[in-house]
């Protein structure tokens, strides 16, 4: 169940909810992810021969090197995430040649359990309406990427 934060009270609050928790988990954790796999010392973390090569070939590589290997996570998790959210925001094209489509995202708060099984939520705030600006999610990433970097250098 979703608590109602006072802060989330309009459709630009529920962008940067969302843009937030993607750029935390999904860009932020999967750089770490990685780089603790490639660094770490906790075998158990390595589920397969080949994340064991990739360790070992890893920790041969001088400091210059792993920066640059680091650098081509970095802009690998970028990348994956800002095409997505260019495919939902409808500027990488119609998804069906010849049709318009748009993919709908929004943020549902539900005020107890009864409505989250009813599928009946309180507010629903939809973050790309098809009316709306069509590059917004991925400026608000592109915007909260900078941000989140511009502190981890601090």
């Amino acid at each position: 169940m979703i608590k109602r934060s006072k802060s989330l009270t309009n459709r630009v609050s529920a962008i940067r909810l969302f843009i937030d928790k993607l750029v935390r988990r999904a860009y932020l954790g999967t750089i770490q992810d990685k780089l603790s796999l490639l660094s770490g010392t906790d075998d158990s973390a390595l589920t397969s021969d080949s994340d064991k090569q990739l360790r070992q070939w890893f920790i041969t590589l001088s400091r210059d090197q792993q920066k640059y290997v680091e650098q081509i996570i970095e802009m690998t998790a970028y990348s994956a995430i800002f095409q997505t959210l260019t495919v939902i925001d409808g500027v990488a094209g119609t998804l069906i040649a010849g049709q318009n489509t748009h993919l709908s995202l929004s943020l549902q708060l539900y005020p107890d359990d009864e409505s989250w099984h009813k599928r009946s939520p309180s507010v629903s705030y939809e973050l790309n309406p098809a009316d709306g600006s069509v590059d917004e999610l991925h400026i608000h990433f592109f915007a909260a990427v900078k941000k989140a970097l511009n502190k981890k250098t601090l």
